[in-house]
C-alpha cells in the first residue's frame, strides 16, 4: 500500500486525478494547517490535498481488503508472511521505505537538491537487474583469469584464446543488460517527476535524524522513563528548551529581515527578493543545454537552499535571452503565482525571424537578420511565447507603473514597483529601451535594478522621476557594457555600491568582451561608487534589518584583492 500511495502522488502529478475528480482542485495545500516554522524539506506535490486524500482513500481499500479477507476466518497479513515470494516482497519494500527514509530523501535533498521518488519503486528492477550485471562481470573476468593461468603455464595460446572468447560473450551480453538499465532508467526518469525540494541544512538533519532515534530506541527510552521519572522529565525539558532555541527562535528573529541576493549566473541577470511574507524572482538568467542553464546550475539550488517552495512573483524585466533564458524551466519546477512582462512582449509562436523583425521594430538587425545574436534573441523568444501560451497562472503584461506588493516589516515600510513610463520608440534597441526598471523601498533605504534600460529609458526616467530614482543599492544596467553608461543617471542614481551582473557563457547571446566592463568599471569609481562584478566577488547579498543593510559577497573582497596582489590575473 505504501508503492501504491506513492504511484498516487504519481497520478496527482499528471492531472488524472483532477480529471477524474474536478472536486480535488478546489482543495487547499496541506501546508496552510502547518505553521510557518514547521518546515520539513519536500517536494511540492506532497503538501497537496488531493494527493493526501488518493493516499488515505488508497490504504482505506486496503483495510477493506484485508477485513473482507478476514471473514473467511484467515488474515492476511500472516498468510502472505507464510508465502516466501510475498514476505521476501514485504522485506523488499520495507528496506526501500527505510533506505528513502534515512538515506535517499534528506542527503539526495543536501547535495542534489531533488527528491527521487522513482527510486522507491524502480529499485524492484534497478536491483535484481546491477545484481546480474555486478555477478555475470565478475563470471567474465573470473573466466579470462582462469584461461590466462593455464596459458602461462602451459604457455598454450589456445588457453589464451578461449578465455578472451568466452569473457567477450558474457560481456556482449552483459552490454545489453546495462543497455537494459540505462534505457529504464531514462524512461522513469522521463515518466516520474524528479522534483527540487528545499535543501535540508544543518539543523534540518540533525532533527530528522533526532527524531528518527526516537523512532528506532523508543523502547529504551521508554524504559529509561520508567526507571528514573524525575530525571528523565528535566532532562525532556532540557531538551525541549533547547529544540526550541535551536530551531525555532532563529526562524522567528529571521522574519524581520529583507534580503536581496544579486546571484552570480554568469552573462546574465537574476535578482532574489526575500521578505517575510514574499519571494520574488526579478529575471531567469541566460540559457543553456540540460544541466548547464544558469536557472538549473545556480538558481533552482539557491531557491532550494533558502527553503523557497513557491515564488509570489517572477518579473521579466526584458525580453533579451539574458534575462528570460531559465523562466520555463522555473516555472515548471517552482509553482508561481503571478509573472510579470514587458510591455513590448508579443506571442511570436507563429513568426517567422522576418515576422518577429517586424512586429518588434528591430529595424536595425534587418540588413542581416541571420547574425548569430538575433536569431538567439528570435529563438528564446519563441520558446516562451510556446510555454506561455499554455501557462495556467496569472500572467500580466506592465504598460503602466504598477506596485507589486507593500508589507510592514518591522517599523519600516516595505514596496517592490516597476518603472514603465512610456512606449519608446524607432531607437536603436526597442527591447532595451522598452525593459522594465525595479525598485525596492525598505524604509528609507532603496535598490533600483534597470537590468538592460537602455540610454534613452534611462532619458525617459531621468526627466519622470528625477530625484525619485536616488538609492543606495543599484545594479548596472546592460550587464556593464559602456554603451549603456549614461553620467546624468547615475549622477542621479548617486548609488554607493554598484552591482554588475557580468560573466562566461556557452551561448554567445549579446556577449561582450570583459575589456568594455573595466570601462564602465573604471567610470563608476571615478565617481566614488564601489564596483563590485559577479565574475569577480560570485553572488552580492545584501541584509536589510530595521533601519540599517550589510552586504557580503561570494568570494571575501580581502582574499580577492590578495589574489590579485599574489600574481592572480583580472579577468
Amino acid at each position: 500500500m505504501t508503492l501504491i500511495s506513492f504511484f498516487g502522488g504519481i497520478i496527482q502529478e499528471v492531472s488524472l486525478a483532477k480529471k477524474i475528480f474536478p472536486f480535488l482542485a478546489s482543495i487547499p495545500p496541506l501546508e496552510t494547517l502547518f505553521p510557518k516554522w514547521f518546515n520539513i524539506p519536500t517536494s511540492r506535490w506532497l503538501y497537496k490535498g488531493e494527493f493526501f486524500l488518493l493516499s488515505v482513500a488508497l490504504w482505506i481499500c486496503g483495510v477493506i481488503v484485508h477485513y473482507l479477507y478476514s471473514l473467511s476466518g484467515k488474515m492476511l497479513v500472516k498468510d502472505m508472511r507464510r508465502e516466501s515470494l510475498f514476505r521476501n516482497l514485504i522485506q523488499f519494500v520495507s528496506a526501500q521505505v527505510a533506505i528513502q527514509i534515512g538515506m535517499m530523501w534528506p542527503l539526495s535533498s543536501l547535495y542534489f537538491y531533488r527528491f527521487p521518488i522513482s527510486g522507491f519503486y524502480a529499485n524492484f528492477l534497478a536491483i535484481p537487474l546491477i545484481g546480474w550485471i555486478v555477478q555475470l562481470s565478475w563470471l567474465a573476468g573470473v573466466v579470462d583469469l582462469i584461461f590466462s593461468f593455464f596459458g602461462y603455464l602451459t604457455n598454450i595460446n589456445l588457453f589464451f584464446d578461449i578465455g578472451t572468447n568466452i569473457a567477450l560473450v558474457i560481456n556482449a551480453f552483459n552490454n545489453q543488460l546495462c543497455q537494459m538499465f540505462l534505457g529504464m532508467a531514462k524512461t522513469w526518469g522521463n515518466f516520474i517527476p524528479y522534483p527540487y525540494v528545499e535543501m535540508f541544512s544543518g539543523k534540518s538533519l540533525v532533527l530528522w535524524y533526532g527524531i528518527l532515534g526516537l523512532i528506532i530506541f523508543r523502547d529504551k527510552i521508554k524504559t529509561i522513563f520508567v526507571k528514573a521519572k524525575t530525571q528523565a522529565i528535566v532532562i525532556s525539558v532540557i531538551i525541549s528548551v533547547l529544540v526550541i532555541s535551536y530551531f525555532v527562535y532563529p526562524y522567528i528573529k529571521k522574519q524581520k529581515e529583507v534580503k536581496v541576493i544579486f546571484l552570480d549566473v554568469g552573462f546574465g541577470n537574476t535578482v532574489l527578493i526575500m521578505t517575510p511574507n514574499k519571494t520574488v524572482l526579478i529575471d531567469t538568467g541566460s540559457p543553456g543545454p540540460s544541466g548547464w542553464s544558469s536557472a538549473e546550475s545556480q538558481i533552482s539550488p539557491t531557491l532550494t537552499f533558502y527553503k523557497i517552495k513557491k515564488l509570489d512573483t517572477v518579473i521579466l524585466t526584458s525580453l533579451k535571452p539574458q534575462c528570460i533564458g531559465g523562466v520555463e524551466y522555473i516555472l515548471k519546477h517552482f509553482k508561481t503565482k503571478k509573472v510579470y512582462l514587458p510591455q513590448n512582449f508579443k506571442d511570436c509562436s507563429n513568426y517567422t525571424l522576418y515576422d518577429f523583425l517586424d512586429n518588434m521594430n528591430l529595424w536595425y538587425y534587418k540588413s542581416n537578420p541571420y547574425q548569430y545574436e538575433i536569431t538567439g534573441l528570435y529563438i528564446e523568444n519563441y520558446k516562451i511565447s510556446k510555454f506561455l501560451s499554455s501557462y495556467k497562472d496569472e500572467i500580466k503584461i506592465v504598460s503602466s507603473e504598477e506596485v507589486v506588493f507593500e508589507e510592514q516589516v518591522g517599523n519600516e515600510k516595505l514596496r517592490l514597483e516597476i518603472f514603465q513610463p512610456q512606449r519608446i520608440s524607432n531607437t536603436y534597441d526597442e527591447i532595451e529601451n522598452n525593459s522594465l526598471v525595479v525598485r525596492l523601498v525598505v524604509g528609507k533605504h532603496k535598490v533600483l535594478i534597470p537590468t538592460q534600460a537602455g540610454v534613452e529609458l534611462q532619458n525617459v526616467l531621468l526627466s519622470k522621476y528625477n530625484d525619485e530614482l536616488k538609492s543606495d543599492v543599484m545594479l548596472v544596467p546592460g550587464n556593464g557594457h559602456i554603451r549603456y553608461f549614461n553620467k546624468d543617471f547615475v549622477n542621479c542614481v548617486s548609488p554607493k555600491i554598484a552591482i554588475c551582473s557580468y560573466g562566461w557563457t556557452n551561448q554567445r547571446i549579446g556577449y561582450f568582451p570583459s575589456s568594455f566592463v573595466s570601462e564602465t568599471q573604471k567610470m563608476y569609481e571615478d565617481m566614488n561608487i564601489k564596483f563590485l562584478r559577479t565574475d569577480h566577488f560570485g553572488a552580492v547579498s545584501f541584509v536589510f534589518v530595521k533601519d540599517k543593510y550589510s552586504y557580503t559577497t561570494g568570494i571575501d573582497e580581502k582574499e580577492y584583492k590578495l589574489r590579485l596582489a599574489s600574481g592572480g590575473q583580472e579577468m
